[in-house]
């Protein structure tokens, strides 16, 4: 691991500590779940609902992986080196819900706690 993927995983991880997931802007989370419902009403009907669902998985993984990473990968081959690493600090940013996570399970917890 390089130093700037060190620096990357840092400030990626402060933004999502200091700011959550920003609720005024769109989420790639949210673009995910949208996209396997959509697929879901799509391919989850008829025969072969296995296979079906096992496409759309594989399907799914690779487009979130191969997608940033041949734009990194190209942000890195080009003059746009700062751009690359921006790029992974908003990815990561983005995939990091630590903050959100914790939150909603604290919210989880105390409401078991009042029931209880």
């Amino acid at each position: 691991m390089d130093l700037n993927s060190i620096y990357i995983v840092i400030v990626a991880f402060s933004l999502d500590l200091l700011l959550g997931d920003p609720k005024k802007l769109p989420h790639l989370i949210v673009l995910f779940g949208n996209s396997i419902s959509f697929g879901e009403k799509l391919l989850n009907k008829g025969n072969y609902k296995l296979l079906k669902g096992a496409f759309l998985t594989v399907f799914l993984v690779s487009i979130s992986f191969t997608t940033p990473y041949f734009f990194i990968k190209w942000l890195n081959a080009s003059d746009f080196k700062i751009s690359a690493i921006i790029f992974s600090i908003l990815i990561l940013f983005y995939c990091l819900a630590n903050k959100t996570l914790v939150k909603e399970g604290y919210a989880v917890f105390n409401t078991l706690k009042m029931r209880a």
